[in-house]
């Protein structure tokens, strides 16, 4: 749950974790009242699915190396995302 810029939501997730200990985020049903818009003008529904996409990534993948005492990663090329087929089903209600 979240409560932030004048928006309120709540998730949930279907996670599935195979034998051999690996985690697969299979659904995400978000839903909320939401600011519509905001400063891209972007839908409400494509801001939240994105939001999906890099808060399962950083769960998952989320890792800062270091080599020789500096960071490894640089931008976001460096970093592990979610691939296509990595993401999972999502529905997004929004609600006035």
């Amino acid at each position: 749950m979240q409560s932030a810029f004048g928006s309120y939501q709540a998730q949930v997730a279907e996670v599935e974790v195979s034998p051999q200990g690996e985690v697969r985020v299979r659904k995400v049903v978000l839903r909320g009242r939401l600011r519509p818009g905001g400063e891209s003008g972007q839908p409400c529904a494509r801001r939240c699915q994105s939001g999906i996409v890099y808060g399962i990534s950083g769960a998952l993948y989320g890792e800062i190396t270091l080599k020789g005492g500096r960071v490894e990663q640089t931008n976001f090329g460096d970093y592990r995302v979610l691939r296509i087929h990595e993401m999972p089903a999502v529905e997004v209600h929004i609600v006035n």
